[in-house]
């Protein structure tokens, strides 16, 4: 009977938020875009404020222009900061959490003061935890890096990959510049973000990269310059080229189909030896890839003794329908 009727309860007041919402949707837009005060909405009671909130949200996903984007942000500062306020201290999860997802979609830069005391709780969660570091992040806040490197809990590399990509040009020259004094996985995260966001100006630092003592530096450094396509000189893959790890070595060999030249050419033919497939694999592909590599690899497999590497000429020779023009 209890659950019937909570049941019932929230199918009424929903209704009654979508009636609201209907009835005011036009000349919310309006007021929205006109920015005239005589078409001003402001919500009386909890019902009216849930409307105004899903408008809010709805509409912030699809306006462009920082002026209208900024009047929406003063308009929610000022009608939902005091609610947004109380449930950031409500003992349900769910509705802190939703109220931290608005706070950001609405960039309401008014609340940061009351976000960073959630932050400092002891019982918050990883969802919290996770979701306060991108408001932080997002509203460029100057105590973010305070938050990030005090953990609460052990974070992902994609934790930190996420919030990396959030950050603008002078946030994420910081952590380059005091590369060396973080984590490892913070490092990493790092690396893989300059390859997808195919940062070419931090091409000078992943090159330097190559020279860490750390493997995994090294494997994800390789990995970031195949993704910017680029390799300022192929003497720089030959330690790689030589690696005892194979992962070191397969991703030199995708890195030598962006050189140019004999040399380039003669480390695929060695790596097209190698005792493991995937770098042959790789090194086979990556001969493709380069000018004459069809008519390279028939040559190889004519000539070579060793079979793996004639077996993996001829599968990419097949694979390009090369194979019967020999």
């Amino acid at each position: 009977m209890y659950l019937v009727i909570k049941k019932a309860r929230v199918n009424c007041k929903r209704e009654e938020v979508e009636n609201y919402k209907e009835s005011i949707q036009e000349s919310f837009i309006q007021y929205m875009y006109l920015q005239d005060e005589n078409l001003k909405i402001t919500p009386k009671n909890d019902v009216q404020r849930t409307a105004v909130e899903e408008l809010l949200l709805a509409l912030v996903k699809v306006v462009n222009g920082e002026e209208i984007l900024h009047f929406i942000q003063r308009y929610a500062e000022r009608e939902l900061s005091a609610l947004y306020r109380k449930q950031l201290r409500h003992r349900r999860w769910s509705v802190r959490m939703n109220t931290l997802y608005a706070i950001e979609g609405l960039h309401m830069v008014n609340l940061l003061d009351d976000v960073r005391k959630v932050m400092e709780k002891k019982q918050i969660t990883v969802a919290e935890e996770s979701q306060i570091l991108k408001i932080l992040v997002r509203f460029h806040d100057p105590h973010y890096e305070q938050y990030l490197f005090n953990e609460h809990y052990k974070r992902s590399e994609f934790t930190y990959r996420s919030l990396l990509s959030m950050m603008n040009d002078e946030q994420f020259e910081k952590f380059i510049v005091r590369f060396n004094e973080h984590m490892e996985e913070v490092q990493l995260a790092t690396i893989d973000i300059i390859g997808i966001n195919r940062n070419l100006e931090q091409l000078p630092f992943l090159e330097k990269q190559l020279h860490s003592t750390s493997d995994e530096t090294r494997i994800r450094s390789l990995k970031a310059l195949n993704e910017l396509s680029y390799v300022s000189d192929t003497s720089r893959l030959l330690r790689h080229i030589k690696s005892d790890l194979w992962e070191e070595r397969m991703m030199a060999a995708k890195l030598l189909s962006k050189a140019q030249g004999e040399e380039a050419i003669m480390w695929l033919e060695v790596l097209l030896n190698d005792r493991h497939f995937l770098v042959r694999s790789n090194a086979a592909r990556s001969i493709t890839q380069l000018p004459n590599g069809y008519e390279r690899l028939r040559r190889i497999s004519n000539t070579t003794t060793d079979l793996f590497a004639r077996d993996m000429a001829n599968e990419w020779l097949e694979k390009g329908g090369e194979l019967d023009a020999q």
